[in-house]
């Protein structure tokens, strides 16, 4: 097997990494210059000549066979001990070998600097295992330069462990595998670091935020820059020599670290990191923070190099970032594979010009309570950032773009040509401050687990252009006014986002979307063809259906051309004609002149006498697959009600051909479809659809017996109410439908209003005792770690609520929680109602309530927080109101499961209709009234019921006045729900002598009975309500 080393060898060469990372903005953006493998070796091997050159000393050290009393100068007269060579000072040029196979104890720290063009040079000499330095966790580097430069270390076996004791965490300290540290006020140059492998260093946890409450054994909170996450396997750090009187800044430039293997290295794996004066009594210098994208106090480093190496945190417990790139100026990492490491696969912070490209990263995870686990992420204060032709599988998350720290408004990054796979919490994540500006153009998501595809809060503008989003299950998208989305691709069964006016949507045809390796190892290094599974078959919807964009690159993830069709691709890959297939694919989108899809049409092309058919789909789609290479090729359609269509195409190696052509159709109808159901979502047969303009029927149609109908030859482009009814039940009207000529227009779901009500959570929490509510009481999922979740006396001690009291964030990621909780998902049409009141001043976000999906993804939001009152339509959040302490507040939510739709009232008005999820929910699993995160802050919950229309069955009749009102359409249903809820408070407390309270619900069922318009429905449920008050209150006088 050849070694990392050869394989990783052929990179860019030193001119190409000065031209991409040192250049403009500009050009790093727009023109990154990759040279071709070969060529990138012979300038890499024409360096290393030049070095070998130079004139210098050799010195031999061998632990088993020196002597520190000898020469030194050839291997019979080799040095012993590390301590032999730390006492010299060495001169350009000089080389130190170390005997392959031998293993020294200590520190390696020699001393002098080399020169430009002369470096010293540390190196092995001989056969067998690379030379080992174990620091054994008492030097707080096993390697170590400082104030030195022109230094090049290769082929060394470095570690510095401290073996665990009882306690996990306790061994953990200040501690570096080889550590490249300076202090001097000068700029120190040429670093390399090449084929070594360091290893099981136990270095401590340092977080820059947080809560030192939280502190443990190896991990400290709060520490701020300077302090923080400075440990790890090979670490570039500068400092300053009295924090009172700092001086001038120190700059490492010119770092290479390559071909080299860096193992379960806490914090870091790689790190480079500049000073800026933050620990307490230190004089703030800012060259390691960028508050203004044009801060003059920033100091970074300069051209900075990681590439071709293997990095992994797999078997250690506290391990963190694979490469940790903040305060450089001129950055490349490439060609690294990335393993099952914690926190960020690669991060890029305060950093400029910085391109991150031909990486496989897998396994990220979250670590020592870190909130990340990502593949990628162009972090705070970074400009100029390209993430490009990377391969990302089986992260905990994907990319994350986080210009998010307050008062640091710039950032800006591309991120283009990646292939992000099966992560595992989120695939794109965003959170970014206004000023911000990332490019999300031409990538490939697939996503089998993660319920969010693109997520987060955004006030800086991100453009997402032509990437390819995949998944079998329902996904979440951001929306809000700051996030372009335009061509993207998406697979069926998706919501695409409202603004995402271009978008396409097919099946995306892969290659092998199963694929599942070879992947890349120590051995192999990066393993991009594996992801090529991911690229487009020429039948694919997304071939040559890019939109156009002024710079996309001119390759794809492999290095296909892009485009090599008419247009580019979605997504990653550009599809050619593979060498030797003498056919190609000839697919197309048939609209007619309504731009409606024609389906059913039989679409041919003719080469040499023999016809190639296909039918268009019902997205108007044809295929026609081999079709031989021809020019001037016949193509004809054919469709019932269209005037016949043809042309003719070239069919030629490059790429597929697409054809997208209109048919006119001789007719201007269109035709209404959609399904009848109960409450329940149980289909309806028999029922009546009927269709009115203005209340003059104008068509008609029965559902069948799967409850679905459709009504044919409706006139276009009229305003038109559909109403559904069967026997002496109606349902609720569907307005404002209008249909396209010739389109087929699905209303969604026609509900026929039960006769009865099903009551699925029925809940005043007046019957339990007062204190903390256990979890599992009376069905109620309750989470209050470290917080309250209480049953307290509020309103009054007969009518009581529950407090939930975050003080702490702990509980999660569930929070402080109160919850209902669906083994069987509610179908159909569902209520939510219940009171909440907001008793503090801390204005923390509460969720009151959201609602999920069985995938456990949050379909509703509705939010009391910092004053407003807001709900989620779809991917944006809108402010609905603003709320006032004390004051209760009854929310109800009227949810359509079949239609992915539903209705807000507040305080018996509607604030809100039709709004979408913001996920698929085809029924309601969970309901949930919680805070969670950083959020504080009390509420308080009363009088929760979840409610349904029972099941139809048609000549049902309780004889309930409500719901024959209901049924009759004689009550919308909004007023239904009001009175509903009054009824069952007030017949709760009646049964329970409470009838002051009673009576007081009696009184607000009659304040809601006379918002009806209707004067004899007013009068019956005003007696209705009355004839109750009598009865109870004889009742409860009898008892006496």
């Amino acid at each position: 097997m050849p070694s990392i080393r050869v394989r990783f060898r052929a990179r860019l060469s030193r001119s190409a990494r000065m031209i991409s990372c040192g250049a403009t903005a500009a050009a790093v953006l727009g023109s990154l210059l990759v040279l071709a493998p070969q060529a990138a070796a012979e300038a890499d091997r024409a360096e290393r000549a030049e070095v070998s050159e130079a004139v210098g000393t050799t010195y031999y050290v061998d632990a088993s066979g020196g002597d520190d009393a000898a020469s030194g100068l050839d291997e019979g007269q080799a040095w012993q001990s590390l301590d032999r060579v730390n006492e010299t000072t060495f001169e350009p040029g000089d080389r130190i070998l170390l005997r392959s196979g031998e293993q020294w104890s200590g520190q390696l720290w020699p001393k002098g600097s080399g020169a430009a063009g002369t470096p010293i040079t540390i190196d092995s000499y001989g056969d067998g295992p690379k030379p080992r330095i174990d620091g054994e966790g008492e030097v707080a580097e096993a390697v170590r330069l400082f104030n030195q430069e022109h230094w090049e270390i290769r082929n060394l076996d470095v570690s510095n462990e401290v073996p665990v004791g009882s306690v996990p965490g306790e061994n953990l300290g200040d501690l570096r595998g080889i550590g490249v540290l300076g202090d001097n006020g000068q700029t120190l140059s040429h670093f390399v670091i090449d084929s070594v492998d360091v290893h099981d260093v136990s270095g401590e946890i340092k977080w820059i935020g947080g809560n030192p409450g939280n502190n443990s054994p190896g991990v400290t909170w709060g520490t701020g820059w300077d302090r923080s996450k400075n440990t790890g396997g090979i670490i570039f750090l500068t400092s300053v020599p009295d924090i009172a009187d700092p001086g001038d800044p120190t700059i490492l430039n010119g770092i290479t670290v390559q071909n080299s293997t860096v193992k379960n290295t806490s914090f870091s794996n790689i790190a480079v990191k500049q000073y800026t004066g933050d620990a307490p009594g230190a004089v703030t210098t800012g060259w390691g923070e960028r508050r203004t994208e044009n801060d003059s106090r920033f100091t970074p480093h300069t051209d900075v190099t990681i590439r071709g190496n293997y990095l992994t945190q797999a078997d250690a417990d506290f391990g963190a970032n694979g490469v940790y790139l903040t305060n450089v100026r001129g950055g490349l990492v490439e060609h690294n594979v990335i393993d099952r490491v914690g926190v960020s696969g690669v991060e890029t912070f305060a950093a400029d010009q910085v391109t991150v490209q031909f990486n496989e990263i897998s396994g990220t995870r979250s670590a020592q309570g870190s909130a990340d686990g990502n593949g990628m992420d162009p972090d705070i204060a970074t400009t100029n950032q390209l993430f490009q032709y990377n391969y990302l599988h089986g992260n905990e998350d994907g990319i994350l773009l986080c210009a998010c720290r307050s008062g640091v408004n710039f950032g800006s990054a591309v991120v283009r040509y990646n292939v992000v796979v099966n992560s595992e919490r989120w695939n794109l994540h965003m959170s970014q401050q206004s000023g911000s500006f990332a490019e999300v153009y031409h990538n490939t998501f697939y996503s089998t687990d993660a319920p969010n595809m693109v997520s987060g809060g955004v006030g800086g503008r991100v453009e997402l252009r032509n990437n390819l989003f995949v998944s079998p299950r329902p996904v979440s998208f951001l929306q809000n006014s700051n996030v372009t989305y335009d061509n993207n691709g998406y697979s069926p069964g998706l919501t695409v986002p409202s603004s995402d006016s271009a978008a396409v949507v097919g099946e995306p045809r892969f290659l092998d979307p199963d694929v599942s390796g070879p992947h890349g190892d120590e051995h192999t290094g990066p393993i991009l063809e594996t992801a090529r599974g991911f690229a487009l078959t020429p039948e694919s919807v997304f071939v040559n259906a890019a939109g156009d964009m002024a710079d996309r690159g001119d390759r794809d993830l492999l290095g296909t051309p892009v485009p090599t069709g008419p247009a580019a691709d979605i997504g990653a890959f550009e599809y050619t004609t593979p060498p030797g297939q003498t056919w190609e694919t000839v697919s197309g989108l048939v609209r007619n002149q309504y731009e409606v899809p024609v389906s059913g049409a039989q679409v041919s092309v003719t080469v040499d006498g023999e016809t190639h058919s296909a039918t268009t789909e019902d997205d108007g789609f044809y295929r026609i697959t081999e079709v031989p290479f021809a020019d001037d090729a016949p193509v004809t359609a054919t469709a019932e009600g269209y005037d016949d269509y043809s042309a003719t195409i070239t069919v030629s190696p490059g790429s597929a051909v697409r054809h997208d052509f209109e048919m006119t159709a001789q007719f201007s109808t269109g035709t209404l479809t959609g399904v009848v159901v109960d409450e329940q979502a149980n289909p309806v047969p028999g029922a009546t659809v009927t269709v009115t303009v203005d209340d003059t029927p104008v068509a008609a149609e029965q559902s069948g017996a799967d409850g679905r109908f459709a009504v044919t030859g409706v006139e276009a482009d009229t305003e038109l109410t559909v109403t559904a009814s069967i026997g002496e039940h109606t349902g609720f009207p569907r307005g404002g439908v209008s249909v396209t000529p010739t389109a087929i227009v699905d209303v969604g779901a026609l509900y026929i209003r039960s006769s009865g009500t099903e009551e699925w959570v029925s809940e005043t929490f007046d019957d339990l005792p007062t204190g903390p509510l256990a979890d599992g009481t009376q069905g109620w999922r309750v989470v209050s770690v470290g917080n309250a979740v209480d049953v307290v006396e509020v309103p009054s001690a007969t009518d009581k609520s529950v407090r939930l009291h975050r003080t702490t964030g702990q509980g999660d990621p569930a929070g402080t929680n109160l919850a209902r909780v669906f083994d069987t998902p509610l179908e159909g049409l569902v209520r939510i109602d219940g009171r909440v009141m907001r008793d503090d001043d801390q204005a923390g976000w509460f969720g009151l309530p959201y609602v999920y999906n069985a995938d456990g993804q949050q379909a509703i939001s509705v939010a009391f927080a910092r004053g407003d009152i807001l709900a989620f339509n779809g991917g944006s959040a809108q402010t609905i109101g603003q709320y006032t302490r004390g004051k209760w507040y009854d929310i109800s939510l009227t949810v359509d499961t079949i239609g992915q739709r539903f209705d807000l009232d507040i305080d018996g008005e509607r604030v809100l209709s039709d709004a979408t999820f913001r996920t698929r929910m085809d029924g309601v699993a969970r309901i949930a009234w919680y805070a969670n995160g950083g959020e504080r802050g009390a509420v308080h919950v009363d009088d929760v019921f979840v409610t349904q229309g029972e099941a139809f069955t048609p000549g049902d009749d309780d004889g309930n006045l409500l719901d024959d009102l209901y049924a009759e359409g004689k009550l919308e249903r909004r007023h239904y729900n009001k009175l509903r809820t009054q009824l069952a408070v007030a017949d709760r407390a009646a049964g329970h002598g409470r009838i002051e309270e009673s009576d007081a619900a009696l009184d607000r069922f009659i304040g809601f009975a006379n918002e009806i318009d209707d004067e004899e429905t007013r009068e019956q449920l005003t007696q209705f309500a009355e004839a109750l008050r009598a009865e109870w209150s004889s009742a409860k006088g009898g008892e006496n």
